[in-house]
């Protein structure tokens, strides 16, 4: 079990186009990393970098969303994926999930979040 960073900028590019449906704005990075579970790929993890604060956007791909996965690609986030962020700097982990998406939900309070009703409006220029 592998947390791999993609570095390549046409790869970064053609994942999130695929995989990921945020914006992000144009001053803030985004690290993206490949999860990998006996050699498959099973999913990403892309990280928008506020300095302290860390936005995770997890993407589980087709076919790895069963327990026999989803309790592997939990354990790489929390043991992985969670201290890395801390040896970047991060102080927070904040993201968001539709309310309807009852498996990020899941994934999220397994994963020790603390979901709290938010109300979110944006105004793009």
């Amino acid at each position: 079990m592998r947390l791999e960073q993609i570095k390549e900028p046409a790869e970064i590019t053609a994942i999130r186009q695929a995989c990921f449906s945020f914006e992000v704005p144009s001053n803030i990075s985004v690290l993206l990393h490949r999860i990998r579970i006996d050699g498959m790929t099973v999913g990403y993890v892309a990280t928008e970098d506020y300095n302290t604060v860390a936005a995770p956007h997890i993407c589980v791909l087709e076919g790895y969303k069963n327990s026999a996965f989803l309790g592997r690609i939990t354990w790489i986030f929390e043991n992985v994926y969670c201290p890395l962020m801390r040896a970047l700097g991060k102080e927070w982990l904040v993201t968001n999930c539709d309310d309807s998406d009852k498996g990020t939900i899941n994934f999220l309070e397994k994963c020790g979040f603390d979901l709290k009703h938010l109300m979110v409006a944006q105004y793009k220029l």
